[in-house]
């Protein structure tokens, strides 16, 4: 398959990659759909490595070169013996950041609060920029069925708007500012933010 892997500060290369011949029993391979570029992409692009490591993570094994992308949706290509809530083609959202189920948090349900970890894209072997992705079962969510490949890629985006409301104490009535519109909110390429149809929201 086709991936496209940092390798270094301003470089970035399409490759050859090869996909697993058998996966855990706790991963799913993946048919990427979308993928957003976030400002973490662009960041290591550059000025990195920054998050990503000529080091092979703890967790994971992941080191330069490293397939970019985590915030994509995809469709189920195969599971794991251990796979019970997908199937081969769902469609699936992905969520970027895993650790061991068996920590301190991983038995709380909350793996991806550890610092043990790895985050896809970033310091796990897979990514979003790539025709394929390895995930673990317990990231990859099975979206709604009005919910478009679009959609599933600003699930994660979101997530991390949607903590920084609530941790920010802000209520309905409150003031906020907000100063500049970020690649998300400038997505258009205007320089304004981007706006959306209805068709593109859920029922």
């Amino acid at each position: 398959m086709k991936a496209a892997r940092f390798h270094a500060k301003g470089d970035v290369r399409v490759e050859e990659v090869e996909l697993p011949s058998e996966l855990a029993p706790d991963e799913v391979l993946v048919r990427n759909q979308l993928c957003g570029i976030c400002g973490t992409d662009l960041h290591e692009f550059a000025a990195g490595p920054i998050f990503i490591s000529p080091q092979p993570n703890a967790f994971s094994g992941a080191s330069i070169p490293q397939i970019l992308g985590h915030e994509f949706s995809a469709v189920v290509e195969r599971v794991g013996g251990e796979i019970t809530h997908l199937k081969p083609g769902d469609r699936v959202s992905i969520q970027p950041h895993m650790g061991p189920l068996d920590g301190y948090f991983g038995v709380r349900g909350l793996h991806f609060l550890g610092t043990r970890g790895a985050a896809t894209g970033l310091t796990w072997p897979w990514g979003g920029f790539a025709q394929y992705a390895v995930m673990k079962g317990y990231a990859t969510v099975k979206m709604p069925d009005n919910l478009t490949f679009r959609q599933g890629a600003l699930v994660e985006p979101a997530a991390v708007a949607v903590t920084a409301i609530d941790r920010s104490g802000l209520v309905p009535g409150g003031s906020v500012l907000i100063t500049g519109g970020g690649p998300i909110g400038s997505a258009d390429g205007s320089g304004g933010p981007r706006r959306r149809s209805s068709e593109d929201l859920p029922e």
